[in-house]
């Protein structure tokens, strides 16, 4: 497994003109689409331009924020796995799981939108109104295909949890069971970190890692992306090596995140 540290902004790019681009992911043979992820960035930033514009859109046109994007793929993927153990449990889902499905996915894009409902009146709090407001927005913002293509997998998941009496230790036994049957996919990872700064602040940063501060709270401390701060630099699911092409990196990012050994930091970018 490699991993390396990088001293760089590290964005996703991902324009729809793009006829013929490869999948964002593949798991178990089923292909995670590229343009189900635009979709969904689209649909946050039409949901809520003010809130999630900055969070999800990267600093050049058509680009995406890595740390951002890789949530949300990280999010499809676990939801895929669990799809595939629903086939091999042959888990069909029924229209009651389809319906409660999509409560799911609608109230599922903002935190808090899933919230239970204030014990005293039945009805949601006043902050858990606005989340499932706006998280309604994202899903109403969604192609149609996306919207079926989401609520689908949720509903093979509560289908896949009825199958095996709702025990969750199970579930997460045959995961093990799919990455130990054929590991390779998930060898030669490359997890990424990084320190976002203004250029003129770079050589100070070189010299704190130099005299070995640890890479995530200097980026913690002085990353000026507010999420890849809080991460402590890191920029989400790991990719394997053979999937750095599909992400469509910024120019120059690929050929410089290669080389690196485990905790080995990167050339400026």
């Amino acid at each position: 497994m490699a991993t390396g540290a990088a001293l760089v902004g590290l964005v996703l790019s991902a324009t729809s003109c793009n006829v013929g681009r490869p999948p964002a992911a593949t798991v178990e043979g089923r292909d995670i689409s590229a343009e189900r992820i635009d979709d969904l960035v689209a649909a946050f930033v039409e949901a809520d331009p003010e809130t999630f514009g900055p969070q999800v859109e990267g600093d050049g046109e058509d680009t995406y924020d890595m740390a951002a994007v890789a949530a949300i793929l990280g999010t499809l993927v676990v939801q895929t796995v669990q799809a595939e153990l629903a086939d091999r449990e042959g888990a069909i889902p029924d229209e009651s799981e389809r319906d409660e499905a999509e409560d799911l996915v609608r109230n599922s894009f903002v935190p808090g939108a899933d919230a239970e409902p204030d014990p005293g009146t039945g009805e949601p709090t006043e902050e858990a109104a606005q989340a499932q407001e706006t998280s309604g927005k994202v899903f109403d913002a969604l192609t149609p295909e996306t919207r079926a293509w989401l609520v689908d997998l949720r509903a093979t998941t509560l289908a896949l949890t009825r199958e095996i009496s709702a025990d969750p230790e199970e579930v997460t036994a045959q995961a093990r069971q799919i990455f130990e049957a054929d590991p390779t996919p998930y060898q030669d990872l490359y997890c990424l970190r990084a320190i976002v700064v203004d250029g003129a602040d770079v050589p100070a940063v070189q010299q704190r890692l130099a005299a070995g501060e640890d890479f995530g709270a200097v980026s913690a401390e002085v990353t000026i992306d507010t999420q890849v701060a809080q991460a402590g630099g890191e920029l989400g699911q790991c990719l394997p090596g053979d999937q750095l092409e599909t992400t469509q990196l910024a120019p120059g990012i690929i050929a410089l995140v290669q080389p690196l050994q485990p905790g080995q930091v990167s050339d400026p970018f």
